[in-house]
């Protein structure tokens, strides 16, 4: 009998530690159920000393596959200010405070270009910052004709997903933001926070408020929905990105909280 439920419990843990493997957020499949489960990895606050002080709010994300790149509001004065991190280690690279970045809801960056796309958000939300990702300046603020919350950018299609301001509905755009269509998105009611996307799917980071739940929601780029996956937390999400099959998503808490996301099938 010993023997037996020793064996049941060997069983039982290898079944667990794979589950806790997880798998790439690209083939969470339509019908089935996830959980993403959450590890952190950095917590960006500045100091009282420091360049950054009163950037203390939680934004926009993105990155280039080397760096992440992490935006954070001065509520006080609609500036934002990019936190460079280098992925390996998540030691802080370089920063840039009180840039005319507005909300920085969310970020995008473009590998043809060599180039970090900001949406400014409130209160220019027809506004879009190009930033030199090496040295984290400013190149130029452009106008696309539309009004953005979000953006994600595939290298493969060279496209970007750009969620669009008062709508769950996106537009696909080409590299130079000339839109190729409009999808629509499922109203869930809750809040819209940042995009990602990959070569097979499209992502939207949501907020509930109201009961302190986050959730991904999961498209083709047909604007077919896929799944709604549920993230394990209660702090407010706020963009993610994803990069060599590993999520990483950035929430408001004291700071930017950074954490690595695990998808686990129920």
């Amino acid at each position: 009998m010993k023997k037996l439920i020793a064996c049941l419990l060997i069983a039982y843990l290898f079944v667990s530690c794979a589950m806790a493997e997880g798998i790439p957020i690209s083939q969470v499949e339509k019908g089935k159920q996830y959980l993403v489960k959450l590890e952190q990895v950095v917590h960006l606050y500045p100091s009282s000393k420091s360049d950054l002080r009163g950037h203390t709010t939680a934004q926009g994300c993105a990155t280039d596959g080397e760096y992440g790149y992490f935006i954070t509001l001065y509520k006080a004065i609609n500036k934002g200010a990019i936190w460079k991190v280098r992925l390996s280690d998540w030691t802080q690279e370089a920063a840039a405070a009180r840039l005319p970045l507005d909300h920085g809801n969310d970020a995008a960056y473009n590998s043809k270009k060599h180039q970090l796309v900001v949406v400014n958000n409130a209160p220019n939300y027809d506004t879009l910052t190009i930033v030199n990702p090496d040295t984290l300046e400013v190149i130029e603020q452009i106008k696309p004709g539309f009004e953005a919350y979000s953006i994600g950018y595939n290298a493969a299609r060279d496209q970007y997903l750009i969620g669009i301001s008062g709508s769950f509905d996106s537009y696909i755009t080409d590299g130079d933001f000339h839109v190729i269509k409009r999808i629509p998105g499922i109203d869930t009611g809750i809040t819209k926070q940042g995009a990602d996307c990959d070569d097979t799917y499209i992502y939207f980071p949501q907020w509930d408020d109201k009961n302190d739940k986050n959730y991904i929601m999961v498209y083709d780029w047909e604007g077919n929905y896929v799944n709604c996956l549920t993230v394990d937390s209660w702090l407010e999400i706020e963009s993610m990105f994803n990069v060599n099959g590993e999520i990483y998503i950035a929430f408001a808490g004291n700071g930017c909280k950074v954490f690595k996301g695990t998808v686990i099938e129920q």
